[in-house]
């Protein structure tokens, strides 16, 4: 994927959110929404559980799908602001999204993912690490990648891909730290095997009783 890939977004159909207590719609198997548009008050809506979740999961790298209001002619496009969750059952609780325009600038984080293999870690002589999963980017609705690729097909073992190094479109613009370490390449870590003492080894079995 790349700029511009949000032609083909989910569709999340909601209804206006009325009187009915979040935990009652719940138990409805509904989900409580808000709406954030720009210079209007917030817009309250409900969602179905289980389409809510198939959505989530199918949305875009940056969090981007398309929001059908119930009555409106056309769906509008949002961007995921905030997700709760039960800490316990991990059900979502409430979800928060933001309506954007494709013209729109805004700063969002993106994945960030590995292209090939590093011929050591093929070998079985390195591991590839990844710590930083995500990095935040500042660009057009429009412009936003759905995710971002690196290729660490030639890294050698000791090597890193720090943020700095990598080669984003025109119009996007990295806000992360140039020095947060995306990629490394190591040796496997060494295990090591402790081996008993001449005390240990001479010791017997106390007695009991």
């Amino acid at each position: 994927f790349g700029p511009g890939d949000f032609y083909q977004m989910s569709v999340l159909n909601v209804t206006l959110r009325g009187a009915t207590k979040p935990r009652a719609l719940r138990k409805q198997g509904k989900v409580p929404m808000a709406l954030i548009e720009k210079g209007a008050d917030h817009c309250m809506i409900q969602a179905d559980a289980a389409e809510l979740r198939v959505v989530l999961h199918d949305a875009s790298g940056a969090g981007m799908f398309n929001l059908q209001i119930e009555g409106e002619s056309k769906p509008r496009n949002v961007i995921i602001k905030q997700v709760d969750h039960d800490a316990i059952k991990r059900e979502i609780l409430n979800v928060t999204v933001m309506q954007v325009k494709m013209s729109d600038l805004i700063t969002v984080d993106v994945p960030v993912i590995a292209i090939g293999t590093p011929p050591a870690v093929e070998d079985h002589t390195a591991i590839l690490n990844h710590p930083t999963t995500h990095i935040t980017i500042k660009a057009k609705v429009s412009d936003i990648p759905d995710h971002i690729e690196v290729d660490v097909s030639a890294m050698e073992v000791n090597t890193t891909v720090m943020a700095g190094e990598l080669k984003l479109a025109e119009g996007i613009e990295l806000m992360s730290s140039p020095e947060a370490t995306l990629f490394t390449c190591t040796p496997p870590p060494v295990v090591v095997l402790e081996t008993p003492t001449e005390d240990e080894e001479g010791v017997e079995p106390g007695l009991v009783g």
